[in-house]
């Protein structure tokens, strides 16, 4: 065997081995490990925002899926003001996450006198989808999640805001920046 035939196959190895790994990483990073009730009482203490002691309503939204064209059911908690509140902050958890990581910040804002939607994005928590896009479609569902809660709710999100963490401050970015309502 020449040197020549060693070096291509060796070549061939490495392309090979370098592929399949980029393959692995690609499938992970598409599809994050759920945070499940059992991972976020393991990793985060809590499973809903009643644990941090706010009354809370489970709700959910259907958006049309820009990726694929049918309907994705993404899951929300509405945790409401103490009181009358014409101001509402959609709370947006990162990568791997859900709703009930994002939730760390909701006894400030509701202290501040703030309603809280807490969103799971496609493809975490509980919300449907099997692939989270880095935020690229993600932003289209967090769009219809803020049209559809203005019209559920239009006294209470006169101001609206939006909070991101990781993934979800890239969501919100690209949202806020084409929105003239936020």
């Amino acid at each position: 065997m020449s040197y020549l035939t060693l070096a291509i196959f060796l070549l061939a190895v490495a392309v090979a081995w370098v592929s399949i790994l980029i393959f692995f990483m690609a499938r992970h990073l598409l599809s994050p490990r759920r945070m499940t009730e059992h991972r976020a009482f393991v990793r985060v203490n809590r499973t809903s925002p009643q644990d941090l002691g706010l009354s809370f309503t489970p709700m959910g939204f259907t958006v049309r899926d820009a990726r694929s064209g049918g309907q994705l059911r993404l899951t929300t908690w509405w945790i409401p003001a103490a009181g009358p509140s014409t101001r509402t902050v959609v709370i947006v958890h990162g990568y791997g996450d859900a709703k009930v990581g994002g939730i760390a910040w909701a006894p400030t804002w509701h202290s501040l006198g703030w309603n809280i939607l807490a969103v799971d994005l496609r493809a975490h928590g509980e919300s449907e989808g099997t692939h989270s896009t880095a935020g690229y479609y993600e932003r289209d569902d967090l769009d219809q999640i803020i049209n559809a809660i203005r019209t559920e709710q239009p006294m209470a999100t006169q101001t609206l805001s939006l909070f991101g963490i990781s993934l979800g401050a890239a969501c919100v970015a690209a949202v806020a920046a084409h929105r003239q309502d936020i």
